[in-house]
């Protein structure tokens, strides 16, 4: 099952890149998508960027026999995320019935709040990554 990091422009004291494990998240990222659109936030996935070489080698192990034109990994404000990162929290806080599993997704999205405040303390971008 693949699962959602977090992938940080320059390693932290207490956190490398690929921190947080967001299993849970990765399952239900269509919901949340959705969840975030109808609360006004950016969904998760629009935070995702990959490196060019990690996606070439991914995409090597294909039998894709195209070129693609795969673009620079992108990073993202910490406090971007955050904002996406807290509203979810708030609204499956107050109401965990929207989702299922919410007790496992609420710990998924305090772990990446964590890493995001102290990112965001740092001025250190970020991007989601996906584990398959």
């Amino acid at each position: 099952m693949p699962a959602f990091y977090i992938t940080l422009e320059k390693d932290l004291p207490e956190f490398a890149s690929g921190t947080g494990e967001g299993c849970e998240l990765s399952r239900q990222e269509p919901q949340l998508t959705a969840l975030a659109k109808s609360l006004g936030l950016k969904p998760l996935m629009e935070f995702f960027s990959i490196d060019p070489k990690e996606a070439a080698d991914f995409l090597e192990d294909s039998d894709g026999d195209e070129e693609i034109d795969i673009p620079a990994q992108q990073w993202f404000s910490a406090a971007d995320g955050l904002i996406t990162i807290r509203g979810l929290t708030a609204h499956i806080g107050t109401d965990p019935s929207t989702v299922a599993n919410a007790d496992k997704l609420l710990k998924e999205l305090e772990e990446f709040e964590k890493v995001l405040d102290k990112a965001k303390a740092e001025d250190v971008g970020w991007c989601l990554g996906i584990d398959y």
